[in-house]
């Protein structure tokens, strides 16, 4: 039997601007690069999202420059740039590199965990040829953080209802973090307009014999593993694997996940 999931849309607001440059707790010791940023509230686990679109001819080279305590990994268009434990007090902070082609680009600083008394980050792209691109504003959003799998398919953080499959369609800027592993035991489809991306250190695993496991999206990001008999993954834009992805005989059992959580409770 197939596991057809539809899409619920992100939960999305705007980030919330905490303060600016030389502000306690956080003071100035960090000689960041971009004093005009603004220091962004956070917990753990969150998402922050920010849509660039490079009007260059040119593909953009750069670093995004980030401090906060905080422990965060970095995604840009799908591809895993980099996991960071941060500082808001020390010169040597993050900066992590990116290359942005031209069009539309989504960054992501996936938080995972906080410190501190005001927990928060700032960020801040700094382009090798153009100098500064964007930085932490109002105009971030933050994002749910993953996706939780249940008897009936896919759903981000929020569904209350495993079974129902009405939910939200969503839309291309829709992102789904699958953070957690989970082991099937029939086949599973996924179509959505937007972004799926499996965390390092997460597995999509179907054992049965003749299992399949199929991703359909605008753009697909496999930084852990997906397996099964049978392994298709389609992305309209961006396909990007770095993890592990095995089709064999009889799928593949990594170690097995958590149990999920009960379908008639709220998914976080």
């Amino acid at each position: 039997r197939t596991l057809s999931s539809t899409w619920q849309r992100t939960r999305e607001t705007k980030a919330q601007e905490i303060g600016v440059f030389g502000d306690a707790p956080w003071g100035s010791a960090s000689q960041f690069v971009d004093t005009t940023a603004k220091w962004l509230a956070t917990s753990a686990p969150t998402v922050l999202a920010f849509r660039y679109t490079n009007q260059y001819s040119t593909q953009v080279n750069g670093k995004l420059h980030i401090i906060g305590d905080v422990n965060f990994q970095v995604t840009v268009n799908t591809i895993n740039v980099g996991i960071y434990v941060g500082s808001s007090k020390s010169s040597q902070y993050t900066k992590a590199p990116f290359i942005f082609r031209q069009g539309t680009n989504v960054v992501y600083v996936n938080v995972s965990a906080t410190s501190g008394t005001k927990p928060g980050v700032m960020i801040a792209a700094i382009s090798e040829d153009f100098g500064l691109l964007f930085h932490s504003d109002s105009q971030w959003r933050l994002k749910s953080p993953s996706c939780q799998i249940c008897n009936d398919g896919i759903y981000l953080g929020g569904q209350e209802a495993c079974g129902a499959l009405e939910c939200d369609r969503g839309k291309t800027d829709s992102t789904c973090y699958i953070s957690s592993s989970r082991q099937l035991d029939s086949d599973l489809r996924i179509d959505a307009p937007g972004t799926i991306i499996i965390q390092e250190g997460a597995n999509l695993s179907c054992v049965p014999l003749g299992c399949r496991v199929e991703l359909n999206a605008t753009a697909i990001g496999v930084l852990g593993g997906v397996y099964a008999s049978e392994v298709l993954l389609a992305a309209a834009l961006d396909l990007n694997v770095t993890g592990a992805v095995s089709a064999s005989a009889r799928g593949a059992a990594p170690p097995s996940p958590p149990p999920d959580p009960p379908c008639n409770s709220t998914l976080g």
